[in-house]
């Protein structure tokens, strides 16, 4: 029986999180907020550098950017090869203040309204006396007009010193020198229009001679696996694929693929496919990234049973990017007593090759980087972990969140950094819910005895089986 999975608090996060985005050996960035509603809970995106305690996995907050009066509900980002070749050239470990990999420099996709908003994040080395130092001279400057006050003990700066302690003696550095992210709007441009009042959209008119507006607003991205194109879906039902190389990007591709609003997408690993979803025509579809053409549209026999597609991911076989499988997850669209359905689709006809069912209403859905696990939350806070092959459950996590869960995003993989981070478990799977926590399921790795172990163990059943041979005069 394989040993269980494990399930750790990352950290809380500052705003109700609703996008979740892993870039780099150890940066995860998540976004979310209040929305435009005047509740105090600010709209931003906060990026993560993890690191392991060596018990766990925790996260220390290095950037918390706001982005005004919209609210984060998608984004994707990448790793501009090119900046960060420039920055960390002729760079040894000593001058990377112990880093054994260069902090990138990100490019980070958000959705905001009708428009797309790409923003570079650049590093920026710090030191935790040099921000206590930057916050005691805004304290005391604050103070100065008021009253003259005794100082007190920085408890955050002293919390941050015990826990540096703390991992010393687990034998893991937290170090006091670390990367934050100056940030930086590339570009902005529109990436959802409007459509027109006809027979195609008829909720526009309210009343006789009364049209409302329709809303606006792109609610999926992602970006190829080479970091060259970015595809956006939002309310025109429109899918659109855009050159990441220009400023602003240029339009590739326009898709007319649904009737209603695009609710996700995602790229196959090689670049030649997008798969889109509709829950309102309960529409799959894969289209090509060449023409535009649609290449199938899935259908489930659910027993008469009406069932909508939720979300589709493409996930690699073995790592080969030109070998991949596409998975989807469903629900009922009616009550909540038929299970949710994951399904597993071939790669060039997308026929059924496998399909499991599940309890609950399933929210989310994430395939690891070599195609190997799969993983899932429900509404109801629980994570699923599966075998990506069989989709057979290798785990579930009941009660991961008390809410349901909002995003998810496997570790890579590769790596030596990525490996410590994840404690060296076979794999680690990131979750958010609106619950603000950030937790981390590790699937561990399949031990194997050592061959010290393995050559005494031969060495005394040899002896015992001598022993008895003689024993019995054999």
């Amino acid at each position: 029986m394989a040993p269980p999975c494990t399930l750790e608090l990352v950290s809380k996060t500052e705003c109700p999180p609703y996008a979740l985005t892993c870039v780099g050996d150890r940066y995860v960035i998540v976004g979310g907020g209040g929305g435009f509603a005047k509740t105090g809970i600010k709209n931003k995106f906060v990026v993560y550098q993890l690191y392991h305690m060596g018990k766990q996995t925790t996260a220390r907050c290095v950037l918390s950017h706001d982005v005004g009066d919209y609210c984060i509900s998608n984004m994707t980002a990448w790793v501009d090869e090119e900046r960060t070749a420039k920055v960390t050239d002729n760079r040894t470990n000593e001058k990377n203040h112990g880093y054994t990999t260069p902090c990138p420099t990100i490019n980070l996709a958000y959705g905001c309204e009708e428009s797309c908003v790409i923003v570079q994040l650049t590093p920026k080395l710090v030191t935790e006396n040099n921000a206590k130092d930057q916050i005691t001279s805004a304290q005391q400057g604050a103070d100065a007009g008021v009253r003259n006050r005794k100082p007190q003990a920085d408890k955050s700066t002293s919390r941050s010193s015990s826990e540096n302690n703390k991992a010393s003696k687990n034998g893991i550095v937290r170090l006091p020198t670390y990367y934050t992210f100056t940030v930086m709007e590339l570009c902005r441009f529109t990436s959802v229009f409007s459509r027109p009042p006809s027979s195609t959209s008829p909720g526009l008119v309210a009343a006789p001679g009364v049209l409302l507006k329709e809303d606006v607003y792109q609610k999926t991205c992602r970006v190829t696996r080479d970091c060259s194109k970015l595809v956006t879906g939002g309310t025109d039902g429109r899918v659109r694929v855009w050159s990441c190389l220009q400023r602003p990007p240029k339009l590739l591709l326009d898709i007319d693929a649904h009737l209603k609003e695009v609710d996700q997408l995602d790229v196959s690993p090689d670049g030649s496919h997008v798969v889109s979803v509709c829950k309102g025509q309960r529409e799959c579809c894969v289209w090509s990234c060449s023409s535009g053409k649609k290449v199938a549209a899935l259908g489930l026999d659910t027993a008469g049973l009406k069932y909508k597609f939720a979300w589709a991911r493409f996930g690699c076989v073995e790592n080969n990017i030109k070998n991949t499988r596409l998975f989807t997850i469903s629900n009922p669209v009616v009550g909540t007593k038929h299970p949710g359905i994951v399904c597993k689709w071939s790669d060039k006809q997308y026929a059924l090759e496998r399909r499991q069912s599940l309890d609950g209403v399933l929210s989310n859905l994430a395939v690891s980087s070599d195609g190997r696990y799969l993983a899932t939350g429900t509404m109801d806070g629980d994570l699923i972990i599966m075998i990506a092959f069989s989709l057979q459950v290798l785990q579930r996590l009941p009660d991961a969140h008390s809410m349901f869960v909002t995003g998810l995003e496997w570790l890579p993989d590769g790596s030596r950094t990525s490996c410590i981070v994840r404690g060296f478990s076979d794999a680690s799977v990131l979750s958010v819910s609106c619950d603000n926590a950030m937790k981390i399921a590790h699937v561990p790795s399949v031990t194997m005895a050592p061959v010290w172990l393995v050559a005494i163990l031969s060495a005394v059943v040899l002896c015992a089986t001598f022993v008895i041979a003689s024993y019995l005069g054999l």
